[in-house]
């Protein structure tokens, strides 16, 4: 925060998180509000930053501004986005003849974190030519973007004379 005897500049910040981790540049959108008025609406940066345009207040303003940040609920129906209201308080004061501010924030310092809805995936064997259905076939499911895989373990086909089988994983 900067100020002087005419002016003082609030930058107001706040973090996203997706499952407790920074989330990718422009991957979510928030409004800042005043009296319920779309101030601005900003993309996320890296590992979550959101940073809005520097708030400016000048002797005119003192007193009490009160604003909300949200997140805009996005489009991908497999995320759970975070809806909750972050409230933060600016007082803009005169102190020893300048202007300067005080923001609050509530406990959590405006973390907004979405996490991923349970999915589920269906992997299908076949074997051609008379396979043994007994035999063991191991599969392995990369997660791609995620940069990690999962061992879903092995299936043995217990069913006889079937050179078909498929099996599910749940999340």
């Amino acid at each position: 925060n900067k100020y002087d005897d005419a002016h003082a500049v609030v930058s107001l910040m706040a973090t996203k998180t997706l499952h407790g981790h920074g989330a990718e540049a422009g991957a979510f959108s928030f409004e800042l509000r005043e009296n319920n008025e779309v101030i601005e609406r900003v993309s996320n940066g890296d590992a979550g930053v959101i940073q809005f345009t520097p708030l400016e207040y000048s002797k005119s303003d003192v007193g009490t501004h009160i604003y909300t940040i949200n997140e805009v609920e996005g489009l991908d129906d497999m995320i759970f986005y975070d809806n909750h209201v972050e409230t933060v308080t600016v007082e803009v004061a005169k102190v020893n003849g300048n202007l300067g501010t005080t923001v609050t924030y509530d406990d959590d310092g405006v973390v907004f974190n979405n996490v991923t809805l349970p999915g589920s995936i269906q992997i299908t064997k076949e074997t051609d030519g008379g396979g043994d259905s007994d035999q063991e076939f191991e599969f392995e499911v990369d997660l791609v973007g995620v940069g990690a895989s999962i061992d879903v373990g092995s299936f043995v086909d217990g069913i006889k004379g079937l050179f078909e089988s498929s099996v599910a994983f749940a999340d």
